[in-house]
């Protein structure tokens, strides 16, 4: 599908006379190839060609500076083959290995000083790297000291990794004084922030995700937290708007609009405005049935919520509705990562009911998940104005430095990730992924890997990476941390100051999601916008569950 996808679009773009960022590249080398006379005409216009980040150019770009700089040999490229991590998006390594068999005894220039790592980090990164066989030889030296020993912490479960390196930032922060933008961790996947996310917001860390998005605001986990409010409290009519069509059931915008407007003029909630749609006429019969298919799924979910707890409550939702299915059957690399976020997601909820049941003994209801819910997708730490340590997967990092450099999860499944772990190109790669993290300290690297991990509803036995084992152990201050039991009151409280967000409008400007109050019915979020003449009418779905329709005169915005 994805070739005829692609002629398809090929095809539409000639005749509409178009072209996009990959053809003015591959396009060009063609004309180049097939028109003498304009490749020479540039060869004579562009004498002299220098190319940075030469590592991670693929094979069009390759062609388009041989091409180019072929006639008149004035080629400088700059490049760090250690450092070449993007083949998954084109990047051809062989192009810097294969640089002086192309061009004809080219003048090798090694710059192996560095200037920003201590040597003991610099001389493990050395020990890593000289590993692989795809690469130039060559080994960084400093004139910095020697540093600090890599700190290496050996932890039970991701859990308490996360409470490992929390309770470390605290005291960098507070008994350092270690500004906390000095901070950085780094993973593999994106995946791996959310237990992070949820200790520092427990902890009063300030953090930001770099690069990304902070796990419960991602598009796949917001779904799934739709269902649960909207089971929850079915007259949440936002969450009711947001999973209606999702995954897709035939639910149009137009029978979702005719719905809309038929619930306003009823003063129903939308989940209400279900059970009377059949004196709605504008909506089809076919329509109806699917709003009512959806109506039972979700009493469906309400009375399993009643005798289940959240756990497997989510699980039967994610089973029904087919979501972690939707996202598998994408073969991208966002699919997939999407679909690890739900089994992440499963696996918070699972060491949810765990953690509620040594507490509480009982199992978690749904209703006192939601209350922890409301407490971990708390973005208010997401502020980058303010003094955070920065969340970042390991190509993110990319390019940056921090004094201080933590990289989790340095376990085989992760790094080198399980789908990288067939062909010795792929092991070197991600051998170069470690390599770039290490290399992004300052002053002081902290690594940890834990003994077992939660995937998806299971937790399973994990080995430190194979990549420890190539660095000399003497560069290494091991922690065992698998008997440590941390305590809250170790530390003192922090606080942090919450800021508001400011929406940028304007008093006479209204936008779907906005929040807004009226005098009579409260605070709510506007739905939708229509203009009548010169008049706007605004419907709301009030904190109530009350869903209105009101001219924009009598409404605020908040």
């Amino acid at each position: 599908y994805l070739q005829k996808i692609y002629e398809a679009y090929q095809k539409y773009l000639i005749r509409n006379n178009g072209v996009d960022f990959d053809d003015l590249l591959l396009y060009t080398v063609k004309l180049f190839m097939n028109q003498k006379d304009v490749l020479e005409r540039y060869q004579d216009r562009f004498k002299y060609v220098m190319i940075d980040e030469y590592q991670d150019t693929n094979f069009a770009q390759y062609r388009f500076a041989y091409l180019l700089a072929n006639k008149h040999k004035n080629i400088c490229v700059v490049g760090d083959d250690d450092q070449s991590i993007y083949s998954w998006r084109g990047a051809n390594i062989g192009n810097i290995l294969s640089f002086d068999d192309a061009y004809d005894k080219p003048r090798i220039i090694r710059m192996t000083q560095n200037y920003r790592s201590p040597r003991r980090v610099l001389s493990a990164a050395n020990e890593l790297i000289s590993h692989n066989e795809s690469r130039h030889k060559k080994e960084l030296w400093t004139e910095k000291n020697d540093g600090k020993d890599i700190s290496l912490y050996n932890t039970q479960n991701e859990r308490h990794e996360a409470i490992v390196i929390s309770q470390k930032i605290i005291q960098l922060h507070d008994t350092h004084d270690i500004s906390l933008k000095d901070i950085a961790i780094f993973y593999r996947t994106n995946v791996q922030s959310r237990v992070l996310e949820t200790q520092f917001i427990k902890d009063h860390i300030d953090y930001r995700i770099v690069g990304g998005v902070n796990f419960f605001q991602r598009k796949e986990i917001k779904d799934i937290i739709a269902y649960l409010r909207l089971i929850a409290n079915p007259k949440d009519n936002e969450s009711f708007l947001r999973i209606v069509n999702f995954p897709k059931r035939g639910i149009g915008k137009t029978s979702i609009t005719h719905l809309l407007e038929f619930a306003a003029d009823k003063s129903y909630s939308l989940f209400d405005a279900v059970d009377s749609l059949e004196s709605c006429d504008e909506l089809s019969s076919s329509a109806k049935e699917r709003f009512k298919l959806f109506k039972n799924m979700i009493f469906g979910f309400i009375e399993i919520a009643k005798h289940q707890p959240i756990n497997e409550l989510v699980k039967k939702v994610i089973d029904t509705t087919e979501i972690l299915d939707f996202y598998r059957h994408d073969d991208s690399i966002e699919g997939e990562s999407k679909a690890d976020n739900i089994r992440e997601f499963v696996a918070s909820t699972d060491e949810f009911a765990e953690n509620f049941i040594t507490i509480h003994d009982k199992e978690p209801s749904l209703q006192e998940y939601m209350q922890n819910l409301s407490l971990v997708s708390d973005i208010d730490y997401a502020d980058t104005d303010r003094d955070v340590v920065s969340l970042m997967t390991m190509h993110n990092a990319k390019g940056l430095e921090f004094p201080y450099v933590f990289i989790v999860g340095a376990e085989d499944g992760l790094i080198p990730h399980r789908n990288s772990m067939e062909s010795t190109g792929d092991i070197e790669e991600e051998r170069r992924l470690f390599y770039v993290a290490m290399t992004r300290t300052i002053k002081e690297l902290f690594i940890s890997y834990a003994q077992s991990r939660r995937y998806f509803d299971s937790t399973l036995s994990s080995f430190p990476s194979r990549f420890l084992n190539d660095i000399n152990k003497s560069h290494f201050q091991m922690f065992d941390m698998t008997n440590f039991h941390s305590s809250n009151e170790n530390y003192p409280k922090r606080n942090t100051i919450k800021k508001s967000f400011d929406l940028g409008t304007q008093d006479d400007t209204y936008k779907v999601g906005q929040r807004v109050e009226h005098m009579s019915f409260g605070k709510g979020r506007i739905l939708s916008i229509r203009k009548d003449g010169e008049l706007i009418k605004l419907t709301i779905s009030f904190d109530s569950g009350e869903l209105k329709k009101i001219i924009s005169d009598y409404i605020k915005i908040l």
